[in-house]
């Protein structure tokens, strides 16, 4: 068996001597998977089942060497030496400052005692002592060093420092009791209490309650590691005093700073100022507790603690959260099974990947979470202190982020990894999207494409494609890779190196097994329904970016691209199932396909938005009148969180034939193209009117649905959704038609009331504020008022779910 000479690199995993025929220590596999080994010799559980070679450390103590011994035997005795010599003259500095204090206390004891009429005043002080006098904290009591003066013998000095004399004079006010029936009989330490009663130090022109309390012992002892005094302390309020005035106390009389008449006064409350107000005198002399400032160190820290206390109640109401309302799960069902058995039996009963999802999910929602929904986290300890919920939130993603990566590393050289690590790693990337970590998501990026490869999510070849039906793999496959596609083409956006190499043939093949014909069931299909209708969308919005919005776009669009994409976006809202709709009529049966069919609609209407939006004169429009950062001019096929972006349908696989569109797509007839093609302006003019109202229409519509989002409770607040119909309806103030500009200040305001109610409005949210500051100057600046909001019809027309919700 190898042997090591330190013990950190062994892994100690359990007890030896309770486990008969098991090592303590774990094998070098398991030590680097960092994952919990039995012991079992000569080969582990986990080594056996994947027949690799176990190999345990023992760790071996070297033997001392007889030289450093033998140095170590002579310079010991030196040691000690010199360290009761330091010891000695430690005690004797302390001596000789205790004997001048003795004699300096008696010299101006002495120079005090020719006053006759002060003399029987200050003599009332013997049997008093005075809680807070400046001579307590050197005045021992210990038998071994002889007299050195107890607080009964000692009286106030009278000397040039002092500039006011002190007269002690009983208090003949006394405090109306109420009778009581029965009084109680009083204990011997409250006895003792009364027989000092309350004094009054009169100096000049002022008087000050001091509170007496019983003489106080204290006891030196000098042991092996240092002085140790003992304090006739109480309470922690007399401790506080006592630090926060011993660099003052530890000098004697003529060392210390001089002091003025209220001396006694400033003692113990140092942090009172001189010019501290008449109405705190009275109260400075009692103990009062100083409470601490906290830092922005001890905060953390603090909450630190709360989160790893309470980790699991916090991951319960984020996964809770989550689920209830943007639950875009493949393998819902067994995703609740193990959800379920994680929260009656733990981390036990479910495989070690499943926590790892669970803690990606608190990276990806607890923003979300604790922001819209912090009234409806439960636990039994309150959040410390000065903790807002958007501190809250990123605290705990910041906190579960480190856990996923663990998670990550330890289950990636699995030989059968669990497609929850697949969503895992979808959530890491979106975290660092978020954080703006984009090297390291090109990294975790190369990583996922790796672990999709060992799942066996690949594509069918071109030659066998046709022979087969496309089965529940092939759409996962498809779904996966058009995920890491649109990642990977996000990042070379920013400008960093693909990682995918082959990505535009996998996202062909994807877009043509997703338009394919399949043998699945409706149960089979119902999970993947949602995916497969975005990813269907993302090929469309990537088609439109690259024919409107890239640099080397004509700047006349051309009007048969204008019709294809009507036909092609038309026949994707035609498959689309009623439970993706956001129809009003429809019962849906949880919270969460309610939030799926409202996001769905917003997507259809801001795709058509993009699909109109270059056919619109804008020269008009100042670019100052747009905010540059929330509302970028690209299709939001680009921007969208979650599912990926774009995957690019090859043209000629475009659908030949116009859908059955809906009504509400096209309310103006345009010309016929054969007769207005004589009159290019003519053509030109009439698709201008057409794109203004489709693209006031969506927005409308746009507008609506965000609303019905803001008041069922979703999860996130689509800001940037609501960006983007509000940029339309900025630029529809000035509309030559009466109706489009009047709709547009109507929602205009409508929009501006959305943001002032949401959650992260009232959280203080910097991005919400900020534009609602932007969208109040513009409603300033063209006139609108509440007086146009009175002409839009605010009601929610969508149903609520009466199934509910389960997860939550």
């Amino acid at each position: 068996m190898p042997t090591v000479t330190d013990y950190r690199q062994i892994q100690q995993v359990w007890n030896p001597a309770k486990h008969m025929g098991r090592t303590g220590t774990a094998c070098t596999r398991c030590r680097r998977k960092q994952v919990k080994c039995d012991g079992a010799t000569p080969r582990c559980r986990r080594c056996a089942w994947g027949d690799h070679d176990c190999i345990y450390l023992k760790v071996v103590k070297p033997e001392p060497d007889l030289k450093t011994l033998q140095s170590e035997a002579i310079q010991k005795p030196a040691t000690m030496s010199r360290k009761h010599q330091k010891l000695i003259a430690q005690v004797r500095d302390m001596e000789r400052q205790m004997e001048n204090l003795r004699e300096e206390m008696r010299s101006l004891g002495r120079a005090g005692s020719s006053d006759d009429d002060i003399e029987s005043d200050i003599s009332s002080l013997d049997s008093v002592k005075l809680e807070y006098d400046e001579y307590d904290f050197l005045s021992f009591s210990d038998t071994t060093y002889g007299d050195m003066g107890s607080p009964e013998e000692q009286t106030i000095p009278d000397s040039a420092e002092f500039r006011e004399v002190y007269v002690v004079e009983r208090s003949r006010t006394t405090t109306p009791e109420r009778p009581m029936k029965c009084q109680r009989k009083q204990s011997e330490y409250e006895m003792k209490i009364n027989v000092y009663d309350s004094q009054a130090i009169v100096s000049g022109s002022h008087s000050i309650p001091v509170t007496s309390s019983i003489p106080t012992q204290w006891k030196l002892t000098i042991t092996a590691n240092g002085v140790r005094i003992q304090t006739g302390i109480k309470n922690v309020y007399q401790l506080n005093h006592l630090l926060a005035s011993a660099p003052q106390l530890l000098k004697v009389p003529s060392q210390q700073q001089k002091r003025s008449a209220r001396s006694l006064f400033i003692l113990w409350n140092n942090r009172w100022s001189k010019y501290t107000n008449e109405s705190a005198k009275d109260d400075t002399m009692q103990i009062l507790a100083q409470t601490p400032v906290a830092t922005p160190a001890d905060q953390d820290s603090k909450l630190q603690s709360y989160i790893q206390a309470h980790e699991s109640e916090i991951l319960y109401f984020i996964v809770g959260v989550w689920l209830r309302s943007e639950p875009h799960l493949i393998a819902r069902h067994q995703f609740m099974t193990h959800y379920r058995l994680h929260k009656l039996y733990g981390c036990k009963q479910v495989p070690g990947d499943f926590n790892t999802l669970l803690y990606s999910v608190g990276c990806i929602a607890a923003f979300d979470a604790f922001k819209m929904h912090m009234n409806k986290f439960k636990c039994d300890e309150p959040l410390p202190l000065g903790v807002t919920a958007s501190k809250m939130g990123g605290f705990v993603a910041d906190y579960f982020f480190p856990l996923v990566k663990d998670g990550i590393f330890a289950y990636l050289d699995d030989p059968e990894p669990s497609p929850y690590i697949m969503t895992s790693f979808f959530h890491v990337l979106l975290y660092l999207f978020h954080a703006r970590q984009i090297k390291m998501a090109s990294t975790y990026l190369s990583m996922a494409a790796r672990v999709a490869t060992t799942l066996g999510y690949e594509f069918p070849d071109s030659g066998t494609q046709a022979k087969h039906a496309v089965t529940a793999q092939h759409i996962k496959s498809s779904i996966f890779w058009t995920i890491l596609s649109n990642y990977d083409e996000a990042i070379s956006f920013m400008g960093f190196p693909s990682v995918i190499s082959d990505r535009e043939r996998r996202l062909a093949i994807a877009s043509q097994i997703l338009t394919q014909p399949n043998n699945l069931s409706v149960e089979d299909l119902a999970p993947l329904q949602f995916h497969i209708s975005f990813a269907k969308q993302s090929a469309i919005n990537r088609d439109i970016f690259e024919t409107f919005y890239r640099e080397d776009s004509p700047a006349m669009p051309s009007t048969d691209d204008l019709t294809r994409f009507e036909e092609m976006w038309a026949e994707w809202w035609d498959e689309l199932p009623p439970w993706l709709r956001p129809t009003p009529q429809y019962q849906y049966p949880s919270h969460s396909d309610l939030m799926n069919a409202l996001r769905m609609g917003i997507v259809r209407e801001i795709g058509t938005i993009d699909i109109h939006l270059p056919f619109i004169d804008r020269d008009g429009i100042k670019e100052k009148d747009f905010d540059p950062i929330l509302l970028p001019h690209f299709p939001i096929g680009q921007t969208l969180i979650g599912i990926g972006q774009t995957i690019l349908a090859p043209a000629d696989k475009r659908p030949k034939s116009r859908p059955s569109s809906p009504a509400s797509l096209f309310n103006e007839d345009l010309e016929d193209e054969q007769t207005a093609s004589d009159n290019p302006a003519r053509l030109r003019s009439s698709h201008v009117q057409h794109a203004i109202r489709i693209c006031s229409q969506s927005a409308v519509r746009a507008t609506k649905l965000v609303l019905a989002i803001h008041k069922h409770g979703g999860n996130r607040f689509p800001l940037f959704e609501l960006g983007r119909a509000c940029e339309v309806h900025v630029g529809n103030l000035s509309a030559k038609e009466p109706d489009i500009a009047a709709t547009a200040r109507g929602h205009l305001a409508l929009s501006h009331k959305i943001i002032t109610e949401s959650i992260p409005f009232q959280a203080g949210d910097d991005r919400v504020t900020t534009y609602a500051k932007y969208l109040k100057d513009v409603m300033a600046k063209n006139g609108v008022n509440s007086e146009d909001l009175a002409t839009v019809d605010e009601e929610d027309h969508f149903r609520s779910p009466v199934i509910g919700c389960e997860y939550a």
